[in-house]
């Protein structure tokens, strides 16, 4: 299947930019109803979908249960990774970045534990060359440990690349209301209260470029569990040094 271009799929027009504590985007009834029923739908069969399709635990703390992308997934989901979807998020947030994404489904069941604040400004590993038509080149573990790089194919070529833009779309979530929690709380800088939260709403979205000060960090879901898409874009790594420093960039621990 051929993931549509935006422009078919788009519902609203109207993305707000706010500037406290960064500058990120949130943007309501994102695609046409027919289109999100489609992306609930494939997250749904992949949630349930068996020991073969099962989301794996996250082993960094993180509470919730995730299946990443691969440059193969097909259906409505595959959308994420298009060179539509790239390049209508890179233009938005006017930030220039490689053809190299990373995604996944996030699962969170009731009563997850929050996270921890941080800033997303973290490396990334991708083999090279990419296997999508498009162009597009979407992290894969099979090629290569996308942490810290190391090959896992024959031929693979890793190319370091850091975090440039996150995404969060939320899905498949029942109605929210004040108090059930869930929400992405963010903050001007680590240790400080919530300037802002943004709630799990399905078929709306945050995003924001990823900065030494775009911290943020997930609330526990009080009530029903919190489903989304998260993606990030990705910039070389002497652009992100060169604006920044190296002391900037934060290295997964081993």
């Amino acid at each position: 299947m051929t993931a549509p271009e935006p422009d078919a799929v788009l519902q609203s027009r109207r993305w707000w930019r706010r500037d406290r504590p960064f500058t990120h985007f949130v943007a309501s009834d994102v695609f046409t109803p027919a289109f999100s029923a489609e992306l609930e739908r494939d997250f749904r069969a992949l949630l349930t979908g068996g020991p073969d399709k099962s989301f794996l635990r996250a082993k960094s703390g993180y509470d919730a249960r995730i299946y990443p992308f691969s440059p193969a997934i097909d259906g409505p989901l595959s959308f994420f990774i298009s060179r539509g979807w790239h390049d209508l998020l890179a233009s938005l947030a006017d930030v220039e970045v490689t053809d190299d994404i990373s995604a996944a489904l996030h699962h969170h069941e009731p009563q997850s534990r929050d996270g921890t604040a941080h800033n997303d400004l973290n490396p990334g590993w991708f083999a090279a060359p990419g296997a999508r038509t498009d162009g597009i080149n979407c992290a894969s573990s099979e090629r290569c440990d996308y942490k810290h790089g190391k090959p896992h194919a024959p031929g693979a070529e890793p190319v370091e690349r850091i975090r440039a833009i996150a995404m969060i779309y939320f899905l498949n979530n029942a109605a929210w209301r004040k108090g059930n929690g869930g929400e992405c709380a963010l903050y001007s800088h680590r240790g400080a209260a919530p300037v802002e939260t943004v709630a799990p709403v399905s078929n709306s979205l945050l995003m924001f470029e990823c900065t030494p000060h775009s911290y943020h960090r997930f609330l526990s879901n009080r009530a029903g569990t919190r489903d989304s898409v998260v993606l990030w874009l990705h910039r070389r790594r002497e652009d992100a040094v060169e604006r920044w420093g190296e002391r900037s960039i934060v290295a997964w621990s081993r």
